[in-house]
Order: structure tokens, then C-alpha cells, then sequence
């Protein structure tokens, strides 16, 4: 009995120090980490061309991907949001007073470490109606 007991516990002391056991060959690296937060293709702040000034509060617009078309979202007084996956979208902004901004084929197609599209950042200058 006493054997069994030696030998229970050798091979537990094996178990454990394999498991501890770091080499290259078995070691995937750093773990990533993913967040709960849904993922955003395409953010958008919106300026006044001519004096910088903020304009996405009073803004909206449309991203369109294929034969959806989503509505943006407000992120703040400067960016509008909108986009859940990869692909390559038709961007436009609109504002009373001022021009419609559009950006066709604008390219969300790389994805994060987690899977989820990278967020594309885009400037809308929008010029003044005459």
C-alpha cells in the first residue's frame, strides 16, 4: 500500500510540473482578450469645411452595404456611427445648409484580433449651400 501511495504521488508531481511546462512548441503566446461591445464599421466626424467647426450633432446620414442600408448613429456632437461588419460600404452625410457628402466603396475589411471589423475613420468636410 505504502508503494501505491509513492507512486500516486510521483506521478501527480509529474502531472503537475508537464502542466507548468512553458516551451515554444506548446505555448500558443498572449491570450487575447475580447470585449462585449459591438463592433463599428465606419465612424465619421463631421466639420464645417471652411471652419473646422463640428457639425454632427444636427447631422445624419446612411452607411449602405450591398442591399442594406443602415441609418447613422450619433457618437457625439462630432461623429456619426454606424456599420456592424466587414465589407465595402457607400457613405453619405447630410445637414440642412450644407451639401450632401458622399464616399462610395469605402474598404471595412480588416478584422480585429477577436474577429469583429476594425473601425474605418473618415472626415466629412461639408461645404456651405450658397
Amino acid at each position: 500500500m505504502r508503494i501505491n501511495m509513492l507512486l500516486a504521488l510521483a506521478g501527480g508531481v509529474a502531472f503537475a510540473a508537464a502542466c507548468g511546462r512553458n516551451d515554444s512548441a506548446t505555448d500558443p503566446g498572449p491570450i487575447a482578450y475580447c470585449t462585449a461591445t459591438a463592433p463599428i464599421a465606419i465612424s465619421i466626424a463631421v466639420r464645417d469645411s471652411a471652419s473646422g467647426r463640428a457639425l454632427a450633432d444636427s447631422a445624419s446620414g446612411t452607411v449602405r452595404l450591398g442591399t442594406v442600408t443602415d441609418t447613422l448613429l450619433h457618437s457625439d456632437s462630432l461623429t456619426l456611427i454606424g456599420g456592424r461588419q466587414t465589407g465595402t460600404y457607400d457613405v453619405t452625410v447630410q445637414r440642412a445648409g450644407y451639401r450632401t457628402w458622399t464616399r462610395l466603396g469605402v474598404p471595412a475589411t480588416q478584422t480585429t484580433t477577436c474577429g469583429s471589423v476594425e473601425t474605418v475613420k473618415l472626415i466629412a468636410g461639408l461645404q456651405s449651400l450658397p
